[in-house]
């Protein structure tokens, strides 16, 4: 991801966006190559709401909207 001249992780332009994760109205999925539970624990305490490794699978990507929407919805 580009922002303005700099290369910038998702992780941090996440935090720039929405510093407070739990005030936010959209969730975020992660979707990365990053397998490791590092990788993992980096994204969600950045603020994201759901973490998925590639290659997609449709309908685990289903599976992890609907767990993140429950969630969001209380």
């Amino acid at each position: 991801m580009i922002c303005a001249t700099k290369p910038i992780t998702a992780c941090k332009f996440i935090r720039q966006v929405h510093p407070d994760s739990d005030k936010r109205a959209t969730p975020i999925i992660a979707l990365t190559a990053g397998a490791f539970q590092e990788d993992r624990e980096a994204a969600m305490s950045a603020g994201m709401d759901g973490f998925m490794t590639k290659p997609i699978d449709i309908g685990r990507l289903q599976d992890e909207i609907e767990r993140v929407m429950k969630r969001m919805a209380g």
